[in-house]
């Protein structure tokens, strides 16, 4: 069968050709859901049951650019099957995977609409208590589990080969380490932070440790990472979590992953400027926050820990030191990729975290926060040592920025 583009019109007729999926009289209703720039995703239900899937598919082009930029529909295969492998280290953390057509770039895959994204709730001040255990467990495991220190050399080097996603990277690659500190083209700052801006692209000293960041991108290959973990590819309650969007997926920098979650933690740190009006509210949320930040390192170190201890099969890594070595290279990495982040959402790639900030003074308040703590996680990684560092840090920014 020859690619066809999955609609409205024709999802029913293809949904009941997968055997198990729905009752032979089901009553399938359909729902575009998916605003990102990538792909398109749907939601399928039948009236009878009650019973929903979520289609995702791939073209072969960027949905926000449409056809004139052509992009791999490999990143589909790729997002399955990540996420098929990290569900069978954290089954309860990642959707299920109910059925899979390469032919057709697509997957069908557990409805999560009791779930909110985490970024639209922190928004609103919601808070998930059991996020730092669920996602720092998520980390260290899918991070460990596919890393030398788990898979023997050849087997790892296969995964490798198997996850290479050179047009994914490429994006990270352009928007995250390069576009904001050389491309005054495409990104604009809003008129109060557009000073601010603009002094990323004269800053010799940042640009020279984003630049060693890059490198780090482009060449460390510790685990299969995520690639894209931000709050906006977390869906979750008070008492779940679940991992999606793994299309960005490939053998990275372990921190990446940490730094994407801390990094956006950050980002609604400085939103909360206009999302908490009150002063007390703003500083009560605003400590919630800083303690999840806290809370998430501190899981996945100790959870890391754990895995180290074991379930090593590196001979090397058992040489005393080199774990708290290790992780103390591995936590500079992430606050360094957190700062990146965190710069790479103002101006450029704005999130709804800013977007929905409806006051332009306010707003520009809030990115020139931002702003100025990316700098410093990406300036001084190697000088924090402790997350409560970097939290205490951020806490000083913020009152300098008063």
């Amino acid at each position: 069968m020859s690619f066809e583009t999955i609609h409205e019109g024709n999802i029913r007729a293809y949904l009941m050709t997968v055997p198990g999926l729905f009752p032979a009289n089901a009553r399938l209703q359909v729902t575009e859901i998916g605003d990102g720039n990538i792909n398109f995703v749907y939601k399928v239900w039948d009236d009878k049951s009650g019973q929903s899937v979520i289609v995702k598919q791939a073209k072969p082009y960027l949905r926000s650019s449409g056809k004139d930029r052509s992009l791999t529909t490999d990143r589909i295969r790729i997002e399955s099957e990540v996420m098929a492998i990290e569900g069978s280290f954290c089954p309860d953390l990642v959707p299920k995977i109910y059925h899979q057509d390469m032919g057709q770039s697509l997957f069908v895959m557990e409805d999560l609409s009791d779930h909110e994204i985490m970024r639209k709730g922190l928004i609103k001040r919601k808070r998930y208590p059991l996020f730092p255990e669920h996602i720092g467990t998520f980390m260290a495991h899918t991070l460990y589990k596919t890393s030398d220190f788990t898979l023997e050399a050849k087997a790892k080097k296969a995964m490798q080969a198997r996850f290479i996603n050179p047009e994914m990277c490429e994006i990270t690659e352009k928007l995250v380490f390069t576009v904001p500190y050389y491309d005054d083209q495409t990104t604009r700052y809003m008129p109060g932070s557009a000073q601010a801006g603009a002094a990323l692209r004269s800053n010799e000293p940042l640009k020279k440790e984003v630049a060693k960041l890059k490198e780090a991108f482009l060449t460390s290959a510790q685990a299969l990472i995520h690639g894209d973990l931000h709050t906006g590819s977390l869906f979750v309650t008070e008492n779940s979590t679940k991992a999606i969007d793994q299309e960005f997926a490939y053998y990275g920098p372990m921190g990446f992953d940490v730094g994407a979650v801390i990094g956006n933690l950050v980002l609604n740190y400085a939103a909360h400027e206009y999302h908490s009006p009150d002063p007390a509210q703003r500083e009560d949320f605003r400590t919630y926050l800083l303690e999840t930040i806290e809370a998430v390192w501190q899981v996945f170190e100790r959870e890391f820990t754990r895995l180290w201890k074991e379930h090593n099969q590196e001979v090397t890594a058992q040489a005393e030191g080199y774990r708290e070595d290790y992780l103390a290279r591995l936590f500079a990495d992430s606050m360094g990729f957190g700062g990146c982040k965190v710069i790479r959402r103002i101006g450029r790639a704005p999130v709804e975290d800013f977007t929905s900030i409806a006051d332009p003074k306010i707003r520009a308040k809030a990115e020139r926060l931002a702003l100025k703590l990316g700098e410093a996680m990406v300036r001084e990684r190697h000088d924090f040592g402790t997350i409560e560092a970097v939290t205490h840090r951020i806490r000083e920014i913020q009152a300098e920025a008063e």
